[in-house]
């Protein structure tokens, strides 16, 4: 890289940012003693650098590089300094052990190890079956193969992605940066997008299943029909169907069901839609043959899909009808559609410590996130909704809604929700405000009665004509592992398990009467924030040291007992009264048919994080 460049990034960079990094890389105290502030920075204020000192912090940085000196590699205390000073506050020694993890230092920052390996012939003698090859599946695959256990991961889908590889429509993109959106052992990919799009997301995950070696376990176009659990030798027997529809036998110690919470779509039924003579298609079964161009297109649903399809086709049809069931809270997002420029990716790349202090910052910043879900109660008495802050950002949005469409009060009306902030899902603007001004789009907040051959009726007795219906409707996220059937010990199934009140398990990942069988990503597994990747690394070194420990204890089975099941979850139950989810939440996909909260975890991330931290056999059966 040329001079000019670096001269370029380290004017670019962060200047607390480039503090830290070169605090970590130096030692230099004076660098600790600098005033901070905290200034507005979308949704939470940001530690920032006092103006006076940006000058110095450059000047040293370009003195560094000059030098050509080794970064220092302090030990953890003094990293545990580094990140108080970045915090700008005394750090539990729970809080720097998440946030530890999150810096990223280590190549594996929460690696599985063998107290004491076995052998070839035990290892050998086991084997273990991961359902889905979307982050979890990968995650977990990654490190049963450094653990030298083999696997199989089955997939019903042709490769690797999960719900990147289901959802090809225009402009699918994640909501989340892309540094806190990748693994924390696969860091340094060179991504391009602030918030990459679907494609590259997809080539991510591929980088990651080739470079450790995934793929060569991999049966694709299979599903998972049934797993019997075999009490004589205490293991899962699976039955399999491939694409050509042969059925398949084996047995497996044990079962990692990674499938995710988005992999069966909500195709949404109305009177009439088989006789339709236009194309109708889910979001997840994207046509790509058929040409939108000059086209009448409807899209029924404006969560996060529809709110990123409809900008991408909206300049090529001819016209875009928008059915919205309810309004959203729609979040500007400054850089959304942006690449990472060339400094950063140089600062990324080159200077050490960057990209480790840029990720944890914005992980300190993401944190926040929680605090507007919390009901408080003195601030309600005082006549708040929620608490102070969320009350504050729906004022914001709701300035942003006056500014984006103030001036058409016809659209205006039909866009405020009337939820709180936060209670549903936020939706990323990609351009939904300006779609929606266009000419040639219609919003129709009027529910439909029904399909006709040539189009869409509504209940005040519209009807619109289209060419092409796509349905952004979602996921029925309640089906938990459909269409599999678990039958567990003593014939138990999962639906016995759930009919009180719909899916529950202990911390997300197992339940009672189904030995050796975990989830990843199961009921009240969405953690309150937090890059979903870090989670599904958490979840994998929680489930596979209960592997490890069972099998470098001479056991063959592990359950977890009704009693931790029953008392964590009525800690679940006790915690969801707290949060607003269970009343803002109402007609949304974050509650069940039973009104409950089944998909969110209640409890907050340091918390949620805590008690996955370690696996306690206390909580579990072992035979």
């Amino acid at each position: 890289m040329s001079e000019t460049l670096a001269d370029r990034a380290i004017e670019a960079a962060d200047p607390n940012i480039l503090r830290l990094a070169l605090l970590h890389a130096t030692g230099d105290a004076s660098l600790a003693d600098m005033r901070t502030e905290l200034v507005e920075n979308g949704l939470f204020p940001a530690r920032a650098l006092a103006a006076e000192h940006h000058d110095e912090v450059r000047a040293k940085a370009r003195a560094f590089l000059q030098s050509g000196a080794q970064a220092a590699t302090p030990d953890k205390d003094r990293v545990r300094e580094l990140m108080t000073v970045a915090k700008g506050e005394e750090l539990t020694d729970e809080q720097f052990r998440f946030g530890y993890e999150e810096l990223a230092l280590e190549d594996f920052p929460r690696e599985i190890e063998w107290t004491s390996k076995p052998n070839a012939s035990v290892l050998e003698s086991l084997h273990v079956t991961v359902i889905g090859a979307g982050f979890s599946g990968i995650a977990m695959a990654v490190q049963l193969g450094r653990l030298g256990i083999p696997y199989t991961l089955v997939e019903r889908q042709a490769g690797v992605g999960g719900v990147w590889l289901t959802n090809a429509y225009p402009g699918a993109r994640v909501d989340v940066p892309s540094f806190n959106y990748q693994y924390k052992f696969e860091k340094s990919y060179p991504w391009k997008s602030l918030f990459p799009e679907r494609q590259e997301t997809l080539d991510y995950l591929t980088h990651v299943a080739t470079k450790y070696d995934v793929l060569p376990h991999c049966q694709f176009d299979t599903q998972v029909e049934r797993a019997e659990w075999r009490e004589e030798d205490s293991t899962w027997q699976l039955t399999v169907t491939d694409r050509s529809g042969l059925r398949r036998s084996w047995r497996t110690n044990f079962i990692v069901c990674a499938a995710g919470l988005f992999s069966t779509p909500l195709e949404a039924e109305f009177e009439g839609k088989e006789r339709f003579s236009g194309r109708i298609v889910h979001t997840t079964n994207w046509d790509h043959s058929f040409d939108c161009t000059g086209k009448k297109v409807a899209i029924i649903g404006n969560g996060s899909s529809g709110a990123q399809l409809a900008p991408s086709i909206v300049g090529d049809v001819e016209s875009l009808t928008l059915f919205q069931r309810t309004p959203h809270w729609v979040m500007p997002m400054p850089g959304y559609l942006d690449q990472w420029s060339e400094e950063t990716q140089w600062l990324f790349e080159n200077f050490p410590y960057y990209w480790n202090w840029f990720s944890y910052t914005s992980f300190l910043a993401i944190l926040n996130l929680e605090e507007l879900q919390d009901y408080d109660p003195e601030w309600q008495a005082a006549g708040g909704t929620i608490n102070e802050l969320n009350d504050n950002l729906k004022l914001k949005l709701l300035d942003y809604i006056e500014e984006q469409v103030g001036n058409r009060p016809d659209l205006k009306s039909k866009v405020v929700p009337k939820v709180a902030p936060l209670g549903r899902r936020f939706v990323i603007d990609m351009g939904w405000y300006d779609t929606l001004k266009r000419k040639n789009v219609e919003l129709v907040t009027e529910h439909i009665e029904r399909f006709t051959e040539n189009g869409i009726v509504t209940v005040d007795g519209t009807t619109r004509e289209f060419d092409l219906v796509v349905l952004a409707t979602g996921f029925q996220v309640s089906k938990y592992f459909f269409p599999i059937t678990f039958v567990g010990r003593d014939a138990t199934t999962l639906d016995d398990l759930w009919e009180k009140d719909g899916a529950r398990a202990f911390l997300s990942m197992t339940f009672p009467g189904m030995p050796n069988m975990f989830a990843m990503y199961g009921p009240s597994g969405q953690a309150r924030t937090g890059g979903f990747p870090m989670w599904t690394e958490i979840w994998t070194r929680y489930i596979l040291e209960g592997i490890v420990g069972l099998i470098e204890g001479g056991n063959s089975s592990v359950e977890v007992r009704q009693e931790a099941f029953d008392e964590y979850n009525a800690s679940v139950d006790e915690a969801d009264a707290k949060v607003l989810w269970q009343q803002e939440g109402k007609g949304s996909y974050y509650l069940n048919a039973y009104g409950r909260n089944e998909l969110n975890c209640p409890f907050h991330v340091q918390d949620a994080f805590l008690a996955m931290e370690r696996f306690n056999f206390d909580d579990y059966h072992v035979k």
